[in-house]
């Protein structure tokens, strides 16, 4: 609605504002990249400023950040050097632009993600993340979809998929654990923070998940916590053990494996044919 002056006090009348607030695009990043010698580029960074309606300049440029680095190759310069000097100069507007582009790309490339995973899956029950590629930020996120809207799955092979490890990503991880079909999982080849590796802790003890693997690199006092989290869990159900009457179900936990402690090796399954 556009802003009012109070007129003519007396009876009250309102008119619109000659000068309405004017509404201008958020400032970007324009980056460039140049190789002046073996091995050797300039990144060139340009704040702009996007022009308003009132004007006739589509952008004003407000400052140029300049940095000369060495670097092994074009592809690596363009593809970690100079985001992360993007990132320097200004870290809001860089995390704003990136996440626009990752979400965009996700949206053009889910599609085709979707599908690859339909064909590739051959049990809604098991999901295995190297039916994509697993170290592609996007596919590894329509991945984490696809599991968040399965309604049936129990079984989740997450090992190398390094993605899972940045913020984002990982917030969707706990939200997976918290799936009630959910009961083994495999976060091998990952490395957790600290405080991330907390938050598993937590997320793991508020599941269903009986059964995992993660290569505890910080000392064995990690393995144990986790492993305590997911033995008190084989006290919640019953997933994780064979059925006398469902062969289906029992052919899924005989061939789940790369856990700690897999399922077939429990006293209750050994000998059940």
């Amino acid at each position: 609605m556009a802003r009012t002056s109070r007129g003519n006090r007396g009876k009250g009348k309102r008119r619109l504002n000659p000068k309405p607030k004017i509404r201008t695009a958020k400032p970007v990043l324009k980056s460039k990249l140049i190789c002046v010698g073996n091995r050797k580029y300039v990144a060139e960074i340009t704040l702009l400023t996007p022009g308003n309606r009132h004007s006739n300049k589509t952008c004003t440029t407000r400052k140029v950040f300049r940095k000369t680095f060495c670097c092994q190759g074009m592809e690596k310069a363009t593809n970690v050097m100079l985001p992360a000097f993007a990132m320097e100069v200004n870290p809001c507007i860089w995390e704003r632009e990136h996440d626009a582009k990752v979400v965009a790309e996700m949206k053009a490339v889910a599609p085709d993600v979707r599908a690859t995973i339909e064909r590739r899956t051959s049990s809604k029950l098991v999901m295995d993340v190297t039916v994509v590629n697993k170290e592609d930020a996007t596919q590894v996120e329509v991945f984490l979809e696809c599991i968040l809207e399965n309604q049936v799955v129990e079984i989740i092979y997450l090992h190398g998929a390094t993605p899972l490890q940045a913020g984002g990503m990982f917030e969707k991880l706990l939200h997976v654990l918290q799936k009630p079909t959910v009961w083994s999982i495999n976060l091998g080849e990952l490395n957790f923070s600290a405080p991330q590796l907390r938050a598993l802790q937590t997320a793991l003890a508020q599941s269903n998940v009986t059964h995992m693997f993660y290569e505890c690199m910080n000392g064995s006092q990690l393995k144990a916590d986790l492993s305590n989290a997911v033995r008190e869990n084989r006290r919640k159900h019953s997933l994780w053990k064979y059925s006398d009457d469902d062969d289906a179900h029992n052919d899924i936990v005989r061939n789940v494996v790369k856990n700690w402690f897999n399922p077939s090796r429990h006293t209750c399954n050994i000998g059940h044919l």
